[in-house]
């Protein structure tokens, strides 16, 4: 599925808060709002193209107030900072990568994730589906590369399960930043990491 956000048939800006908040507490505000009356982002009734284009439409060179969000471990690959639990159906989270490190491969349990980067760069490598084996199992061996992409700052991503399995990973020297809205760890389909 291709999610185009100039497809979007109405005007998406964000939400008018209040001249206190920050460009980013108003992302934050917006994308709770948008999500608020949705199922959550396992099912048909969440409009990408408006989530995709509130993303774009901030600009994190210019606001850095996603910072104090945004807590690293260099021990780790990287970090998963909450955000927003959004209705009890989606989460907004801030990863922080470690330089050189990544996410293992897996899959996105029937639900759709954005991905906006904050800082850095990122690339996103997917790969297609193991086949299924005898039983419950997937066949062992390599998994075939569909594509390889790096994000910049400021460009959005999105991943589904059609389009196969997936890593991120942060092949620079510091750190990066992203943003994710993925649906809540009590999804009913949970992802699964492949490890080959």
């Amino acid at each position: 599925m291709e999610v185009s956000p100039t497809s979007v048939p109405f005007d998406v800006n964000h939400m008018d808060t209040s001249p206190e908040q920050n460009a980013f507490d108003k992302l934050v505000a917006s994308l709770r709002s948008a999500l608020s009356t949705s199922s959550g982002l396992t099912l048909d009734d969440v409009n990408l193209p408006s989530l995709m284009t509130l993303m774009k439409l901030y600009d994190s060179q210019e606001d850095w107030n996603w910072e104090k969000y945004a807590l690293s471990d260099g021990d780790r690959a990287y970090t998963r900072n909450l955000i927003d639990e959004g209705n009890g159906k989606s989460n907004l989270l801030v990863l922080v990568w470690s330089p050189g490190r990544g996410s293992p491969i897996h899959d996105h349990g029937n639900a759709h994730c954005l991905m906006k980067i904050l800082r850095g760069s990122l690339t996103e490598t997917r790969y297609s589906f193991p086949r299924q084996g005898q039983g419950q199992g997937y066949t062992q061996g390599p998994l075939d590369t569909i594509s390889e992409r790096t994000y910049s700052e400021n460009e959005v991503a999105y991943m589904a399960d059609e389009l196969g399995l997936h890593k991120v990973s942060n092949r620079g020297s510091d750190y990066a930043v992203s943003l994710h809205c993925k649906p809540t760890v009590e999804s009913p389909n949970l992802p699964i990491e492949f490890v080959y």
